[in-house]
């Protein structure tokens, strides 16, 4: 087990004049789960410092972990420092890094540096930095999936990427990811490669798509299958709402195949289908892009291609037939077969009978 676990708690309003305003580690491991973070203060990492030695490096797990208006120099929420013989893992899964801010450099929410960083389920946003605003990472492999990194901005006079910066010696990798600013005005790249650093992106939406990428010499980048560039119409980005909104493209778009975990970072099902939205993703059901789920009757979409098809797994069958028979009897709005504004006796025939002609 890890060497220091923390559950189900609280920091709010630490300091240190030094590493970690809440949270300190020193090579060896670490766990922290159901907790949160919050206006804490560090010269380097307003929450979590973490620094390999000559004899390891750090691990640490994060499972629904949220790190808020914290501030530091460098690495506003996180800053972590590994070497290429001892490097630093970081592995988390819905984790929220929101309002966190570094004053003197590196990124507002994290700061990654030799080693590996692995996100799911989580969201960047609102995070400023004097560099960049979301990430900065240097000699790393990187990998988002799931996730959403939005409106981080850089320092307005000194900065240099509005998100996320990947310098030298990099593979930064996102798949069913959204990266999208829509409540800034920058002419700062989005996205910046440094040299001999790479990005590679699957059934994601990038705000640009990849010539938006700023590509230094000798980097690259690998635009997979299924990328979009469109606006992911977030809910209510500019009070913090990030969840998919109505006729948003990302709803259903992703490659289930590459989801990791059930759940999404508010703690809905990871894959829901949505009626009204037709899978635009290679398989179905399809999970959506970025940290949330849209529920199942999200408003707007074009409509089913196959109603009766209640699962979205592509065949009618019986569980579509119990799947309304549970509706039905729980009175929820999907149940309204015929859209009349009531369900009754009309929408389970309605049912019945589109079920038998199948599609």
């Amino acid at each position: 087990g890890a060497d220091l676990i923390i559950e189900g708690s609280t920091i709010d309003g630490s300091t240190s004049g030094d590493r970690g305003g809440a949270i300190y580690i020193f090579r060896g491991s670490a766990a922290i789960r159901d907790s949160r973070i919050a206006n804490c203060e560090g010269d380097e990492g307003g929450a979590i410092s973490m620094r390999s030695s000559g004899s390891g490096g750090v691990d640490l797990e994060l499972d629904n972990v949220a790190f808020i208006d914290n501030t530091s120099l460098f690495g506003g929420a996180i800053f972590s420092s590994g070497t290429t013989n001892n490097p630093n893992t970081i592995t988390g899964n819905r984790v929220l890094i929101a309002g966190n801010t570094a004053t003197l450099d590196e990124a507002g929410g994290i700061t990654f540096i030799g080693g590996s960083l692995a996100l799911s389920n989580s969201l960047i946003a609102d995070n400023q930095g004097s560099l960049t605003g979301a990430l900065y990472a240097d000699n790393a492999d990187i990998l988002l999936v799931n996730s959403t990194i939005a409106n981080n901005p850089a320092d307005p006079f000194f900065g240099f990427v509005e998100s996320v910066f990947i310098d030298s010696g990099t593979d930064f990798t996102v798949q069913n990811t959204i990266i999208w600013n829509d409540q800034l005005s920058s002419t700062l790249p989005m996205i910046s490669l440094g040299s001999d650093s790479s990005m590679t992106a699957e059934w994601s939406n990038i705000e640009g798509g990849e010539a938006a990428v700023e590509v230094s010499f000798g980097s690259t980048t690998n635009w997979v299958a299924g990328n979009i560039d469109d606006n992911p119409l977030f809910t209510d980005s500019a009070n913090g709402n990030y969840r998919l909104g109505e006729d948003s493209p990302s709803v259903d778009a992703g490659d289930s195949s590459l989801a990791v975990g059930d759940f999404d970072l508010e703690g809905n099902d990871r894959i829901i289908n949505a009626v009204n939205y037709p899978a635009t993703g290679p398989s179905t059901p399809a999970v959506d892009h970025g940290a949330y789920e849209a529920p199942a009757d999200l408003p707007g979409g074009t409509g089913p291609t196959c109603p009766p098809d209640l699962t979205g797994y592509g065949v009618v069958d019986a569980d579509d037939f119990f799947l309304f028979l549970q509706l039905f009897a729980d009175g929820d709005p999907r149940a309204d077969y015929n859209t009349h504004g009531v369900i009754d006796a009309d929408d389970f025939f309605a049912f019945l009978a589109a079920f038998a002609a199948g599609c």
